[in-house]
């Protein structure tokens, strides 16, 4: 069974329509933690999303973080970092499933 169009409370989302490599910058001095919520219906594979921090936002570098499965009809998975390296002014998401 599929699910609905929309994850629950949902009034304001990034998504992607398409097997494209796409990624969103967030740009805050001073980061020192992250927590991301992310909704995949249960039609497809979940492929999840990929974190990168930056300084300078031009040099990015991989963000190990912790994933936790909240299930439901859409998959709710949280993302989070307790500790982000010294100096993060800019954090990126990406999907890079294609």
């Amino acid at each position: 069974m599929g699910s609905s169009t929309s994850p629950p409370g949902c009034t304001a989302r990034a998504s992607r329509h398409g097997a494209t490599e796409e990624s969103i910058t967030y740009s805050l001095d001073n980061l020192v933690t992250m927590s991301a919520e992310a909704y995949y219906t249960t039609d497809l594979s979940v492929v999840h999303l990929e974190f990168q921090t930056s300084t300078d936002g031009v040099t990015f570098e991989d963000l190990t973080v912790s994933t936790a499965d909240d299930g439901g009809d859409w998959q709710r998975f949280v993302y989070t970092a307790e500790s982000l390296p010294e100096g993060t002014n800019h954090l990126r998401l990406l999907w890079t499933d294609t």
